[in-house]
């Protein structure tokens, strides 16, 4: 592989869209500024970090607009999605009005060449391109409104680029990805196993549960590295079939009634005990009104309080003996939408986080960090954590293994076909 590393050169257009107007004006030096908001370019050879400040305007989004960049005969490109693929993840030609979040590669005959922000930005960020250049969308909002930085100064996010040759178009999107998140936390071994939802899609015991450990022992005979055996949605104490799959996440219940007990008999037959858990949406009597987002009555992590709430789950389910925790449908209830919905703004305006100082990736990465300091506190780290419809570029570094597909199915094979592994 021959790589070249690409200087950003400093955008030709910026536009801001504050909760009052949108103004677009060419770049002219390191600095932009709107009447209380200075949006500041660092430039080096390597990378071009974006910072945002404001006193008093609420921002929600700023453009920056790089012309004059040409794009080889017959490209192809590539984009991430906002939290998994649906199926919907392809080469293709260039179209204007297509976003590809966080990330591209523009794939020719002759080489790849790929740009995007580096992981865990504080921007929701997408790209668009056409045959005059390239366009980067950064949501800055706080929920659905204008973000409240109050004088704080943020970096937005760090853009880099490549251009590889003699490589194929997978070995150059691994070794950008992997310029772009430089500190991974990684699972010492392969993960493996079993998880009951796939059949069991909620309606599952204890006994069943250790019916399915047997099972998975059966196929993986004599291998040292030991399978997990995860328990999906179906043991928590609320639990009612295809009605409602939240919390409390304090017990089981009565088809599964000691969840510490379970754990311990997983490990004696001989798995590595796994647990599933939808930590935002709570129907617990003792949660304050004050603790719940506006729009959908989820657990707003931006209250202190809510945050410790949530971690003392996770230090919970770790004291049982559970040492992989499946976190899920988290951006469904922060932002009330699918990915797949998400076309492109990650949510509709009109609402905001109790914090409303935290742009949204802010939130994110608020949450997926209390979850990982919950889970290395309690277990020493032994814990691996698992994300499930959870924003992979702002979870990396926070999270061991991200799910980066939507459902597969055990029932209808054109689904799984569609979907994938």
């Amino acid at each position: 592989m021959l790589k070249n590393i690409l200087k950003i050169n400093r955008p030709d257009f910026i536009e801001l869209t504050t909760e009052t107007k949108t103004v677009t004006s060419k770049w002219k030096n390191d600095d932009y500024n709107l009447d209380d908001i200075n949006v500041k370019l660092n430039q080096d050879n390597e990378h071009l970090a974006i910072f945002l400040t404001a006193q008093t305007s609420k921002v929600k989004w700023i453009k920056l607009r790089w012309n004059n960049l040409s794009w080889d005969k017959n490209v192809r490109f590539l984009g991430d999605a906002w939290e998994r693929g649906y199926g919907d993840m392809e080469w293709k030609g260039m179209n204007p009005n297509r976003f590809m979040p966080w990330y591209f590669c523009a794939k020719s005959e002759a080489k790849s060449v790929c740009y995007g922000v580096k992981v865990r930005p504080s921007a929701m960020c997408f790209w668009q391109v056409d045959s005059l250049g390239m366009t980067l969308f950064l949501d800055v909002r706080c929920g659905g409104s204008g973000v409240n930085l109050k004088g704080r100064v943020i970096k937005l996010a760090d853009v880099i680029a490549c251009e590889m040759r003699d490589c194929t178009s997978f070995e150059a999107m691994q070794e950008f990805c992997g310029q772009m998140c430089e500190d991974p936390i990684l699972p010492k071994y392969p993960v493996y196993g079993s998880n009951n939802w796939y059949y069991a899609y909620g309606k599952s015991s204890e006994s069943e549960i250790l019916a399915d450990c047997d099972y998975i022992l059966n196929l993986t005979k004599d291998i040292e590295n030991k399978p997990y055996m995860v328990i999906d949605d179906c043991w928590q104490e609320h639990h009612r079939l295809n009605e409602y799959n939240g919390g409390p996440w304090t017990k089981g219940n009565e088809k599964f009634p000691d969840m510490k007990a379970l754990a311990d008999k997983l490990v004696q037959k001989g798995v590595r005990p796994g647990i599933w858990v939808r930590l935002l949406l709570n129907e617990d009597e003792n949660i304050k009104n004050e603790w719940r987002l506006s729009h959908n009555n989820c657990i707003d992590p931006t209250n202190p309080e809510a945050l410790n709430y949530i971690k003392e789950d996770i230090k919970r389910i770790c004291n049982w003996g559970y040492t992989l925790i499946k976190h899920d449908f988290s951006t469904f209830d922060l932002f009330g939408k699918w990915g797949f919905q998400m076309s492109p703004l990650v949510t509709d305006d009109g609402w905001h986080f109790y914090d409303d100082s935290l742009t949204s990736a802010e939130v994110v990465k608020l949450l997926y960090k209390a979850i990982l300091d919950a889970s290395v506190e309690a277990s020493n780290g032994e814990t691996l954590i698992l994300g499930c419809n959870t924003i992979g570029h702002l979870g990396a570094g926070y999270m061991h293994i991200n799910r980066t597909g939507d459902d597969t199915s055990g029932v209808i094979w054109e689904r799984t076909r569609f979907m994938g592994v």
